[in-house]
């Protein structure tokens, strides 16, 4: 039937929870992963990492140093 429009919106799901999860790693841990295992764990993990970073935008903005949990 129509199951683009799902196909289309778990994609779209999948990008912006990938670069939030990225995000987040890079801000508060340090850490970097592939790019296949920031979509895949931010497609089941957007509803937390979304609002997390925003959170940690603005803490950089703010000059807080980062990585948070694992300083230099």
């Amino acid at each position: 039937m129509q199951y683009w429009k799902y196909l289309v919106a778990a994609l779209i799901v999948a990008a912006i929870g990938g670069f939030c999860f990225d995000y987040n790693l890079t801000v508060y841990f340090g850490k970097d992963i592939p790019w296949y295992g920031d979509c895949l764990a931010g497609f089941f993990t957007a509803l937390i990492n979304v609002p997390a970073a925003v959170i940690g935008y603005i803490l950089e903005c703010c000059d807080v140093a980062t990585p948070i949990f694992y300083p230099r």
